[in-house]
């Protein structure tokens, strides 16, 4: 992993936006760099930057959230870090951000942002916070801890392992290796060494509490239930015989109350008919009057053309005097119209003389006008000129007193201030000063903070330890108290369980809801069976039925076709008559028509003696054939109706005989199914008697027992197998409490260790810091003499005692107005040389301006009197008139003549027409209203004879028996189902006569409903107490069955878990142990003589004196052997202070190549001072260092060491401000 680019944004000290490319060349070229500054500047704050990135903590913050961030600048609203790196994996940037509210420094704090992306692509990879630090790892290979033990090795941590005693260096090993996992594992297989033997002996209690029948008893209980079974079968089948004399006397009550319900139904049916006739009578009427319905509506067709014709004749009758008026009065107008035509066109030839001499004159005005205008144009452009040139050269005479006006104050000013012209010079000198002043006074209040901090600090972790040893002894005692409260709740458990173990209490409630499925499935079968049987009695019944009403239907059918069959000989008798008679009248038609002299079509004869008279011609039998149409029409529809519902037996016949074969089929199903679930529940199985009968009632007495010791059986199951979960769940609980606290105790233990450390380091800390103050404090007394002396000349004699800042701005400002005033006197000189050159030019042109000016008007002058004079010749002859309107105002004139002409010729064509076209429609109308009304007179007798011959008294009366179709159709549809409704119930009540009679035949009992009630309540009863009986025995036996189960079960499971114990015991031997103190000290010697093995490896390329060794009488003690000594063998703790730096170096590279495991480090960021070295010492960690980019690793090393910035080139420098601010510069650096 390597680290290329780092931006961030108000970070403590370093506020404002910064960038670090750390692929710039200077970079890559050294391999090292060193980020420097003064104490507190901010240098290790850039470190926090890229922890902050990439996981969102710091070393020093280890969180960061909505209502807690310490590493935001003071007075800011927002902050954010960002890194790209590269892996193997690809080039990623992790970015993290948080503001407060509206981005004000008064906001309230909201959730930070973390994200992923690829920085080739700029895809998002992940946004949510906890999955930012997942993807991270997966990128990296490295968590949190590992990132701080190999690439960030954070300040103040490279002597910790080595300074350390050796009971504090294990726990301190596996922090910086990440090898806790080894306690762990050695707790936990403690632990599960006392929870496997628990599970022993729980299970061994178990088995010794299960209790067996004996042999004799058992056979007892059997014998016992088989006499027991055949007493409830016997009261079962009295009972279902009770039961079906009870439901026939219900059948006949029944078929009494439907037979009374369809007399009365008779009875209204009767009134409905009856109401009906006047309707009847009134669609016999509509049907004859629809007979004469054709012959009328020619009839009305032929009145109604005459009077529209009629209408016509007097329309056209009363318009042909106005149409004659109007042709009379048309021809006038063209006359009149003619004669304005022709004084126009006398007028147009006078007029267009006149527009021709009008031209010649428009064209000379337009000539002088152009020449005109010219001139005039020329003459307001040269006196604009003149002005303005008059203009230009008072304002330059203006410009030229304002220059010398400024001039003159100018060069007094620079005479007045001549002392500030040594500004010019010196001021970057002075400037120089201040500023190390200003640095100086910064860094001693920063000291003077420090101090302070120091000091507090001290009083803080003297705090902190005694709090720490306060927390120990809590703790401890919280730790004895959840042990008692384990061995409380375990004997709790105990005595809950009783001699029963949780699985025996498992099987219990397993066993009844088995049963009690088994009872519902047995249950549903049933249901299934009864209502099968229900429907195969209905279906039976339904066929009974069908056959009685097919067998009437057919003996309907014969008479109605036999009748049918009569009715239709009947018509064809009286139709041929009807024929006849319509003959005879065609004849007598014809015959009126006849005229003598003219021959017959029909004989050729041209006398004719009866056309004078008519021949009576017989009675026609129009009506009688009308109601055998009805009839026959009725009775059709009749026999039609019987055949479909025939038909419709027949169809329900097949699929009732079908449905029966169904219904057998399921009902043995059902039966099959019935058995299968009593044989599961261990009951004899009892099925009918006789095929198609109900299940005994002693079976559902059975079942319903058994349902309620069932259910009791597992209520209680469950509240016990309920308590004890709560109970193992406490107990569960206080175990997983009682280990944390453990844990915790040992966490406060090293705590307590730290805390004390950190106590000692603390009161060093504040001894160091005042001394550095006390240094500053001399320079700046010093420096601050010779800044007074460099700033007298210019009349300054003290300081001002919030710093140089106002001085220095008052100085610069001094400086600024002095070069100032000096370019503004030679502008100035070199602006007033030019305008008075300009002046005297300006005032020569305005002089030949004037002259040529005068000569411009006097030609104007001349050239508007001859345009006057023509203009004056043009009005006599047609004033302001424009001769092209005039001549267009004369055409106009004769032109709207002709069209007058021509539109008036039109109008009295037209006229013509009209008078012609009324006068031949009305000669037309007159011929056919006298043909029309010869047409009528015939057809209105024909008419009223018909009426006559069809009952109708007048053709008013015939109006009013006409009906609409609709109103006909509805009438006939009621009369239909009237007599459809009369013959349904006829069959009905004969249907349900003879099921009566048929179920008193039957004779199926002679006593009481009463009686039988009481009969088989009392069956009932027994029956109840015999099922309660065989269900107690069963459940005996049934109990007995499953304690030999869980008998067998419970001795295979107590031999598994002994060999169980057995393997998990070996494996505690090992490595097991309460503190995990066992497999710890033993993992961590074997990773303390790899961690030596990678640390020598570094200490080689440091110095060739010293080679680290493992203590033989303590694991965890470090030696050194001495190569200047004769390979003297020595403890580490007698090295010297720089000697200690190059072993806790080694250590520290060593431990950072352990940590990064299988992951390549790229970069290594070292957060230590370096300061106890001396320069041969330090140039050879520096080498060391530099020797890591040999390996392509970049080495980042922060120190404010000064001699450091001599041997490192590459330096990036945080340097401090004003306000605590530092801004940060160097190769790479940028502020965006």
């Amino acid at each position: 992993m390597r680290i290329l680019q780092i931006r961030f944004k108000n970070l403590n000290s370093l506020a404002g936006e910064w960038a670090i490319d750390l692929t710039h060349p200077a970079f890559l070229s050294d391999g090292i760099f060193v980020i420097t500054g003064p104490t507190g500047a901010g240098k290790t704050t850039i470190l926090d930057a890229v922890c902050l990135a990439l996981y969102g903590r710091t070393p020093r913050l280890p969180r960061v959230t909505k209502s807690e961030n310490e590493i935001m600048s003071r007075q800011t609203g927002e902050c954010f870090a960002e890194v790209t790196f590269e892996t193997r994996a690809g080039t990623f940037r992790c970015h993290w951000s948080q503001w407060r509210a509206r981005k004000k420094a008064s906001g309230e704090l909201q959730a930070p942002r973390h994200e992923l992306s690829d920085a080739v692509l700029g895809r998002i990879i992940e946004n949510n916070i906890r999955g930012v630090a997942d993807k991270v790892e997966e990128a990296t290979g490295m968590d949190f801890e590992r990132f701080t033990r190999s690439m960030l090795l954070a300040q103040g941590g490279f002597a910790a392992f080595l300074q350390a005693p050796a009971d504090q260096r294990a726990p301190i090993l596996e922090q910086l290796t990440g090898t806790e996992i080894y306690s762990d594992i050695s707790k936990r297989v403690h632990a599960r060494v006392v929870l496997e033997r628990t599970k022993l002996e729980t299970l061994e209690a178990e088995l010794a509490g299960i209790h067996l029948l004996e042999e004799a008893e058992e056979q007892r209980l059997h014998a016992d239930l088989a006499s027991l079974i055949e007493q409830a079968s016997e009261a079962a089948r009295q009972s279902d015989r009770t039961q079906q004399a009870l439901l026939w006397l219900e059948g006949i009550r029944t078929l009494q109350a439907e037979l009374a319900m369809l007399e009365n139904r008779k009875k209204q049916l009767a009134g409905r008919i009856e109401a009906f006739q006047p309707e009847r009578r009134k669609l016999e009427r509509a049907n004859r009057a629809l007979e004469l319905s054709g012959a009328y509506a020619g009839l009305v067709s032929l009145r109604d053309a005459q009077a529209q014709a009629l209408r016509q004749h007097k329309e056209y009758s009363e318009a042909l005097p106005a149409c004659e008026a109007e042709l009379r009065q048309t021809e006038t107008a063209f006359a009149s119209v003619g004669t304005v035509l022709e004084q126009g066109k006398r007028e147009r030839e006078q007029g267009l003389r006149t527009t021709r001499a009008v031209r010649e004159y428009d064209t000379k005005l337009l000539e002088k006008e152009a020449a005109l205008s010219a001139l005039k144009r020329e003459l307001a452009e040269r006196e604009n000129a003149f002005t303005t040139a008059q203009s230009t050269h008072q304002s330059l005479n203006a410009q030229l007193a304002d220059i010398r006006a400024s001039l003159t104050e100018v060069l007094a000013a620079l005479q007045h201030t001549a002392a500030d012209q040594g500004l010019v010079e010196n001021l970057s000198a002075i400037q120089h000063s201040c500023g190390q002043l200003r640095q100086l006074a910064e860094t001693g209040r920063e000291k003077k903070r420090a101090v302070e901090a120091a000091l507090a600090r001290q009083q803080e972790t003297a705090k902190a330890h005694m709090d720490a040893l306060a927390l120990k002894e809590r703790q401890d005692r919280e730790t004895a108290r959840l042990e008692q409260a384990v061995a409380l709740r375990r004997k709790a458990l105990a005595e809950l369980l009783g001699d029963r173990s949780v699985a025996d209490w498992r099987a219990s409630l397993m066993n009844a809801a088995t049963r009690s499925s088994l009872l519902d499935k047995t249950e549903e079968a049933r249901r299934q069976y009864e209502t099968c049987l229900l429907g195969i009695k209905e279906l039976e019944q339904r066929q009974e039925k069908r056959a009685r009403n097919e067998a009437e239907l057919t003996q309907h059918l014969q008479s109605a076709e036999k009748e049918h069959r009569r009715l239709e000989a009947e018509y064809e008798k009286r139709e041929a008559e009807q024929a006849e008679c319509s003959r005879l009248r065609a004849f007598e038609e014809a015959r009126r028509h006849l005229h003598n002299g003219e021959p017959c079509p029909l004989c050729g004869a041209t006398e004719h003696p009866f056309t004078g008279f008519s021949v009576p011609a017989p009675a026609g039998p129009e009506e009688h054939l009308a109601r055998l149409k009805e009839e026959l029409k009725r009775s059709g529809t009749g026999l039609a109706s019987l055949q479909g519902d025939l038909a419709g037996l027949s169809r329900e016949r097949e699929w009732v005989t079908e449905q029966l074969q169904k219904e057998a089929a399921t009902l043995s199903e059902h039966e099959t199914h019935v058995r299968e679930c009593l044989a599961a529940l261990a009951h004899p199985s009892i099925t009918p008697a006789t095929p198609k009968q109900p299940l005994p009632a002693a079976l559902l007495l059975t079942l319903q027992n058994l349902r309620e010791t069932t259910e009791t059986e597992r209520r209680l199951a469950e509240r016990i197998l309920q308590q004890a979960e709560q109970e193992d769940a406490g107990l569960q609980a206080d175990m997983t409490a009682w280990e944390k606290a453990r844990h915790e105790a040992n966490r406060l233990e090293l705590a307590l260790q730290t805390a004390l450390h950190h106590k000692d380091s603390a009161e060093q800390e504040a001894v160091r810091a005042e001394r550095e103050r006390s240094s500053l404090l001399e320079q700046y007394t010093a420096l601050r003499q010779t800044v007074l002396q460099e700033l007298r000349p210019y009349g300054i004699e003290a300081l001002a005692a919030d710093g140089p800042e106002t001085l220095l701005h008052s100085l610069s400002e001094r400086r600024e107005r002095w070069v100032s005033r000096e370019k503004r006197r030679d502008l100035l000189q070199q602006k007033m040389s030019a305008l008075e050159l300009e002046s005297r030019h300006l005032a020569s042109r305005l002089l030949d301006m004037e002259k040529d000016l005068g000569k411009q008007r006097e030609a104007a002058r001349s050239l508007s009197e001859d345009r006057e004079k023509l203009r004056l010749d043009r009005r006599r002859l047609l004033g302001d008139k424009s001769p092209d309107e005039e001549e267009k105002r004369l055409n106009g004139l004769v032109e709207e003549a002709e069209k007058r002409l021509e539109g008036v010729r039109q109008t009295v064509d037209a006229a013509k027409q009209r008078f012609a076209g009324l006068t031949s429609k009305r000669e037309t109308l007159d011929r056919s209203i006298a043909e029309r009304q010869a047409q009528i007179g015939p057809l209105e007798e024909d008419f009223r004879l018909r009426l006559s011959q069809t009952g109708f008294a007048d053709e008013a009366e015939y109006r009013d028996a006409c009906l609409t179709e609709t109103v006909r159709n509805t009438l006939a549809q009621r009369e239909q189902e009237l007599l459809t409704e009369r013959a349904e119930l006829e069959a009905r009540l004969a249907d349900r006569i003879a099921q009566l009679a048929a179920e008193r035949e039957k004779q199926v009992t002679d006593r009481t409903r009463e009686e039988l009630d009481e009969t088989l309540a009392t069956l009932r009863d027994t029956l109840k107490t015999q099922q309660e009986a065989i269900g107690g025995l069963r459940q005996k036996l049934h109990d007995n069955h499953m304690v030999k189960l869980a008998h067998q079960e419970r001795t295979a499971a107590v031999e598994a878990q002994r060999r169980e114990c057995r393997r998990w015991n070996d494996l505690h031997d090992l490595i097991g142990s309460a503190d995990g103190k066992k497999y710890r000290n033993f993992v961590q010697v074997l990773t303390f003589e790899i961690m030596i093995e990678h640390a020598n490896r570094q200490l080689r390329r440091m110095t060739d004196r010293y080679l680290l060794l493992r203590n033989k009488e303590q694991p965890l003690e470090l030696d050194v052997i001495d190569g200047y000594q004769a390979g003297e063998v020595r403890s580490t703790k007698n090295l010297s202070g720089g000697e200690s730096f190059i072993v806790s170096l080694a250590l520290a590279l060593g431990l950072s190549q352990m940590a990064s495991k299988t992951v390549r480090v790229d970069s290594l960021f070292l957060d230590e001072g370096f300061g106890t070295l001396d320069e041969d010492t330090l140039d050879t960690a520096l080498d060391t260092l530099a020797g890591l980019h040999r390996d392509g690793k970049l080495i980042g090393v922060i120190s404010h060491v000064a001699a450091l910035k001599e041997r490192i080139g590459t330096q990036i420098q945080v340097t401090p401000k004003t306000g605590g601010r530092s801004v940060v510069s160097g190769p790479g650096c940028s502020s965006v």
